[in-house]
């Protein structure tokens, strides 16, 4: 089953899954960290230059909704890449999660505690706190 670490958009229900009408199954989810640069231009990025620390999420998903985050964020088609890296999990293993992320710095301004999570809570927006299943749709 993939692994996917997330850090922006695709933590909350009410951005990337119900902007795009798509559904999205996240099987289980646990907190996690990885060594990268968090900035915001008008979205989130993260650049794996292992300077910082990134706070998030690693989803556990199917194949057709790694698909589906493949087609949300761009791949091929935008400045986002997908690339396998060294999640830290909150129970301090670690493990080989995809990240979607940017070659290099593009703009914006770096997010230095490494949490994409203040801009949620400026903007009303909710991000999961639970361990555990969840599953995202789109909203009637």
């Amino acid at each position: 089953m993939p692994k996917v670490f997330v850090y922006g958009t695709l933590l909350c229900d009410d951005t990337g899954h119900n902007f795009w009408g798509r559904e999205i199954v996240v099987r289980s989810s646990r907190h996690a960290t990885i060594k990268a640069s968090l900035f915001l231009e008008k979205f989130p990025y993260v650049v794996l230059d292992g300077k910082g620390r990134v706070l998030g999420k690693v989803f556990d998903v199917d194949d057709k909704t790694l698909n589906t985050y493949d087609e949300i964020e761009g791949v091929g088609h935008s400045w986002y890449a997908r690339k396998n890296v060294e999640a830290i999990l909150d129970d301090g293993k670690t493990q080989k999660v995809w990240v979607y992320c940017f070659g290099s710095v593009r703009g914006g301004r770096p997010i230095s505690n490494g949490q994409f999570e203040d801009w949620f809570d400026t903007n009303k927006f909710i991000i999961p706190k639970d361990k555990g299943t969840e599953v995202r749709s789109r909203r009637p």
